[in-house]
């Protein structure tokens, strides 16, 4: 039916917005299910959806958001196939969209919110890449965002699922450097930096599943952050 409306009106921004959005959605999923080269064409096809309708009303905050989200996801689909330097560009792009919009809408907290997670999934690349330092630095930004979304409301589930997994990625960034220390005293520190991650990720994620409010898709998390915290002091 969607096609069919958009068909007969192509010149109506919000069946052109409807129609990005099912895009990500079916990218998410497919995401999800293992099948990122689809996701990623998907993604694709929403990001030219969003940077048209951007282009035709340039003063649209809502349609930059889109195109934000959008490069956002196209840049978590490529990072799963295997394309860090094209997640890498998609993850900056996405970054300097939001960047500009917190300065158009100073006192809109969703664009500070979806930059902890850009910052902390450019961060994931890049330890994947080995690029460690980058990793720390966008990290470093990453982290102040999404504890002042987690401050900013206590029972928001969203916000506090952002907060953990930005703590577990942290910790995932010192478990690795942990494991390639050239010395014994900078592999004890960067061990217990991970640990100190993960244990304050627990914490959160424990909080969610006394609290009935845990995620399904989410509910190996707590195994998950015992589990890394474990290797840590086995070594």
């Amino acid at each position: 039916m969607l096609g069919e409306m958009i068909a007969a009106d192509t010149g109506n921004a919000l069946f052109q917005r409807n129609l990005g959005a099912t895009f990500n959605y079916l990218g998410r999923d497919l995401r999800a299910s293992g099948r990122a080269r689809p996701a990623v064409d998907n993604h694709r096809r929403a990001v030219g959806i969003a940077e048209r309708l951007a282009a035709s009303d340039t003063g649209s905050a809502e349609h930059r958001h889109d195109m934000a989200i959008s490069h956002y996801l196209l840049a978590e689909a490529l990072a799963a196939a295997h394309e860090p330097d094209g997640a890498l560009e998609q993850y900056h792009r996405a970054a300097a969209m939001k960047q500009a919009l917190r300065i158009v809408e100073p006192s809109n907290t969703r664009h500070a919110d979806d930059l902890a997670v850009i910052y902390a999934g450019t961060s994931a690349v890049m330890v994947d890449k080995k690029d460690y330092d980058g990793a720390e630095a966008a990290m470093r930004q990453s982290i102040p965002l999404a504890e002042a979304a987690a401050r900013r409301d206590v029972r928001n589930r969203k916000v506090q699922v952002i907060l953990a997994s930005t703590y577990m990625a942290a910790g995932r960034l010192s478990a690795r450097r942990s494991v390639e220390a050239v010395n014994s005293l900078e592999r004890t520190t960067r061990c217990e930096e991970s640990t100190g991650w993960y244990q304050k990720s627990l914490v959160i994620w424990q909080r969610l599943l006394e609290s009935g409010a845990l995620p399904v898709w989410l509910a190996a998390k707590p195994e998950e952050a015992h589990k890394a915290i474990a290797r840590c002091a086995s070594r």
